[in-house]
């Protein structure tokens, strides 16, 4: 069942860093850059780090 989303993250990036951060989320094993982005800030959650 997918989640429910209420609401959205937005961010400028140029192309170049798309692409990079494209790169360094398959890398790391995540089909895409927002589930990378998703992980990353859970993760942050988790751990209490609020910046």
């Amino acid at each position: 069942m997918p989640i429910a989303r209420t609401s959205r993250l937005s961010v400028r990036a140029s192309p170049s860093e798309l692409a990079r951060w494209k790169s360094v989320a398959r890398h790391l094993g995540h089909a895409t850059t927002a589930h990378w982005i998703r992980a990353l800030l859970t993760t942050s959650e988790l751990v209490g780090d609020n910046g």
